[in-house]
């Protein structure tokens, strides 16, 4: 699966400094999903597993269990680890939770 790069204000700030926002708005910001989701992303791009892990970890206490992009995330990180099956199962969990799910369509 090929990785996307981020959709980020990178034409504003050189892409070594937003990377480190990001973190610290994680940080000072930890109810704001999005940003838990953006890092979990930028770790991802960087072949961070266990960084992008620890995000989803913070994702599935700050959402419910069920919330499809939790559960989607979790099959995306699965892919990365080249544990295909679980992925699948993740995916169709997605789009069970939600049918709309977009990417999990994919």
């Amino acid at each position: 699966m090929p990785v996307v790069p981020l959709p980020t204000a990178s034409c504003c700030v050189p892409k070594k400094h937003w990377f480190r926002l990001i973190q610290r708005a994680s940080q000072s910001l930890t109810r704001n999903v999005d940003v838990h989701f953006d890092l979990l992303e930028a770790y991802r791009q960087r072949g961070d597993v266990t960084r992008a892990l620890s995000e989803l970890r913070r994702l599935r206490y700050l959402l419910e269990p069920t919330d499809p992009r939790v559960i989607y995330q979790e099959g995306v990180l699965q892919a990365d680890l080249g544990i295909l099956q679980v992925a699948l199962s993740r995916f169709r969990a997605a789009l069970a939770a939600d049918p709309r799910h977009a990417s999990a369509r994919r």
